[in-house]
């Protein structure tokens, strides 16, 4: 995964933060992260075991573009991807756990909200972007 596919999810994450707290600024609305949060670490653990199920089928599969994929050297690159996107998932899950936790001492840190929100898109956008290349990999 090159730098450019890496920092694309980040950037967007943070326009989108951005145009959500200029939103909810003009409009005098409170963010009420907390449900939002509750759902993503329900919806990135099962996306932690797929992208884990993942690793077994890449290394199973076989059709042209695997063997293409393989002899060119570039298994390296997608499993170097795929660490990465599970790497992600695994600091979203922790993050949001320790957001909770730590929820009452944070509450005068409003920042930190947006932040989560920033982490929490940015590892959606990379997810979704792994599992679109994983699908053009393994159906013809």
């Amino acid at each position: 995964m090159t730098t450019i596919q890496k920092i694309i999810p980040i950037l967007l994450g943070i326009l989108i933060s951005l145009g959500i707290w200029f939103f909810c600024r003009d409009m005098s609305i409170n963010l009420n992260l907390n449900k939002f949060l509750e759902l993503s670490i329900t919806v990135f653990s099962i996306l932690l075991g797929f992208l884990f199920t993942v690793t077994t089928i890449l290394h199973s599969v076989k059709n042209d573009r695997m063997e293409f994929i393989k002899k060119s050297g570039g298994m390296a690159s997608v499993n170097s991807s795929l660490r990465y996107v599970i790497n992600y998932s695994l600091i979203v899950i922790f993050s949001t756990i320790f957001y909770f936790l730590l929820e009452e001492f944070l509450v005068c840190f409003s920042f930190v909200k947006y932040f989560l929100l920033v982490i929490h898109i940015s590892a959606a956008i990379h997810c979704f972007l792994f599992v679109k290349i994983f699908f053009r990999i393994i159906l013809q």
